[in-house]
């Protein structure tokens, strides 16, 4: 009892006080622990199913019969497809990128493998690039590439044509100087060991809006 007549609390035992601390810091540290390995896997799953670079660069210049190209001065035409994905993402197009000097177009597709080819990510997937009348492009290269859970590929197609001047952001409609065209081209993806269609895009019709870019080596 104190002065003013208040009883002194009990005192703590000194050894249950020990053990608690004991506890209370193995707990924190088990807590960090489980929380260093949470966001450990994290990261390394961010990091298996990182984008392929493929998907951005250009590879023109690879092929012998266009050596020639200016890799720092020459600029493409970015395509800017409207509808990109399928309806759940698993089927993805990246940078598609024209070049009206050499008549080609490279595609960036990403898609899961586990969704759509039975985790097999290389050589699973084939493309069939087309325009309204049926004409059917050449795929003049592939690049391939795979990680974690997804597949990568970079398809060049050759032998297109595509008349920018008749597309919205060129044609003056209220004063034409020439007749316009109404191209369409198509992208269609089939699952290889099947051969059933996954997916089709519609990557250029006179609506779709394009842009320079430059050459990305």
């Amino acid at each position: 009892m104190d002065y003013q007549g208040n009883y002194f609390p009990d005192e703590p035992d000194e050894h249950q006080s020990k053990a608690y601390k004991i506890i209370k810091g193995t707990f924190k540290w088990i807590m960090y622990g489980i929380s260093f390995i949470i966001y450990a896997l994290i990261f390394v799953i961010l990091f298996i199913n990182r984008d392929s670079k493929i998907l951005e660069k250009n590879y023109i210049h690879n092929l012998s019969e266009y050596e020639s190209i200016n890799t720092e001065g020459n600029s493409l035409y970015r395509i800017n497809t409207k509808i990109f994905m399928n309806e759940d993402g698993s089927l993805q197009l990246h940078n598609l990128d024209y070049s009206e000097e050499f008549s080609v177009i490279e595609i960036g597709v990403k898609f899961n493998a586990k969704k759509l080819t039975d985790g097999l990510r290389e050589n699973a997937l084939d493309f069939v690039l087309s325009d309204e009348n049926g004409n059917i492009y050449p795929i003049i290269n592939t690049i391939n590439e795979s990680r974690g859970r997804y597949g990568f590929n970079r398809i060049m197609f050759g032998g297109i044509n595509i008349d920018l001047d008749s597309n919205d952001l060129r044609y003056d409609s209220e004063h034409p100087t020439e007749a316009r065209s109404n191209e369409k081209y198509t992208l269609s993806v089939y699952r290889k060991s099947d051969n059933s269609l996954l997916y089709e895009f519609l990557v250029y019709d006179n609506t779709t809006t394009f842009s320079r870019t430059e050459y990305n080596k």
